[in-house]
């Protein structure tokens, strides 16, 4: 049976969007995975976790195996708010609220589902967070992008947008932005240019929407304060989630914002799914208060440290004339472009599955889609001595391509 004339405009339009695939993995044999996104449990602190897992199902099993409340349990607020001033110093004021979200996805989704309307106009980072490109693409808003370097946004090409659609009488809804060790650039935001967006904020008149999943992935002191830690005018909506010091399997995310966006976002949440699972709002309350994320951040933040640090010492050895990358200061990947501009990393990617080596080309994270000659690395998934191999096969696939002739 054809469905299509079922299916409304909206998921259609979607549907028929060409975005380059991630890649999957060859069966049958084994392969090394720079292409993962995900943060490495396997030395989650376990033993020290279970205890509180049999403690709160005794204790609350009545209250959270019943609909949650819609904006989030009030004691998760709580420690949220505690880690939020802890990692990126954000206390915010009376003005400001919560509610809790089915991880930062879902946030990505209804902000820009509550803000934007079918053309209206929004900028992203060049490259960006691909899973916001496609929340954004899904609410209909037309993205402009904003170049980086290796500190971020470049926020003087920002100004220079914005005073161009100002004179064509047009203005933009927000700026998304990831300022701390971004996916997948790995770039930090100064705080220079932090504030500098904040006062573009204030002169032209938009909203910033600050996603801050990797603030507490720190290997060189601590993360800069958030954006909205500036914000006097409610101008700041702040998003960040529990997946990578706790688990992603918990889908617990939150918004911290002005009082009158939370509350669209609640009247939005209501329709959607009344609220984010109570047990996992009672499980990541009592692991939070009982400092299990710390636990997990002692042993994880050496450990991420190390990898990446090989993987930098491996780029330097076989591609310092052939590419130039970012040295992230936190985070999960390490960005890679080509010196050459011909290459054309979805061509790579078919020589680095024969070697058994895989990545994700940074096309799909360009709202265009339209740069080639980059990957993004992950470091926290293979082992030390993945990374090493990995990178010798990198190697070896990339000579092999530029001698085929791209």
């Amino acid at each position: 049976m054809n469905y299509n004339s079922f299916l409304n405009k909206e998921i259609s339009d979607f549907l028929s969007l060409e975005v380059p695939g991630f890649p999957e993995p060859p069966q049958g044999r084994k392969v090394i995975m720079f292409s993962e996104g995900r943060p490495n449990f396997s030395r989650f602190p376990l033993d020290k976790a279970l205890p509180y897992v049999q403690e709160v199902f005794k204790t609350e099993y009545q209250t959270m195996l019943q609909y949650p409340p819609i904006k989030g349990n009030p004691e998760l607020m709580k420690e949220l708010r505690k880690l939020m001033e802890k990692y990126v110093s954000l206390k915010g004021t009376e003005d400001d609220d919560m509610i809790i979200m089915s991880g930062s996805q879902q946030a990505l989704y209804m902000v820009s589902r509550i803000l934007v309307d079918p053309g209206d106009y929004i900028v992203v980072e060049r490259p960006t967070y691909l899973e916001a490109i496609f929340a954004f693409t899904y609410n209909k808003a037309k993205m402009l992008g904003v170049n980086q370097d290796e500190n971020g946004m470049k926020t003087d090409e920002l100004e220079t947008l914005l005073r161009k659609l100002k004179s064509e009488g047009k203005r933009i809804k927000f700026v998304y932005t990831v300022p701390n060790y971004q996916n997948p650039s790995g770039a930090t935001l100064p705080m220079e240019r932090r504030k500098h967006l904040y006062e573009l904020a204030s002169q032209y008149d938009f909203l910033i929407f600050e996603d801050d999943a990797y603030c507490y992935l720190s290997y060189e002191g601590k993360a800069l304060p958030a954006i909205k830690s500036l914000d006097t005018e409610g101008r700041v909506i702040f998003t960040s989630t529990l997946s990578k010091i706790l688990s992603p399997g918990l889908r617990i995310g939150w918004v911290f914002a002005n009082k009158e966006i939370v509350k669209a976002l609640l009247a939005a949440k209501e329709v959607i799914d009344l609220g984010v699972s109570g047990i996992s709002q009672y499980l990541a309350t009592i692991w939070l208060r009982n400092g299990i994320h710390e636990e997990f951040l002692k042993i994880a933040i050496p450990w991420y440290k190390q990898k990446r640090d090989i993987m930098l010492e491996m780029l330097d050895e076989l591609f310092r004339n052939d590419a130039h990358w970012t040295k992230p200061k936190g985070g999960l990947f390490i960005y890679v472009q080509f010196n050459n501009k011909k290459v054309n990393t979805q061509k790579l990617l078919e020589y680095a599955k024969k070697k058994g080596v895989l990545f994700v080309s940074g096309q799909p994270f360009y709202h265009d889609f339209s740069v080639l000659n980059t990957i993004r690395l992950n470091f926290s998934m293979p082992t030390e001595d993945e990374i090493k191999e990995g990178i010798r096969l990198l190697k070896e696939a990339y000579d092999e391509y530029l001698s085929s002739g791209l």
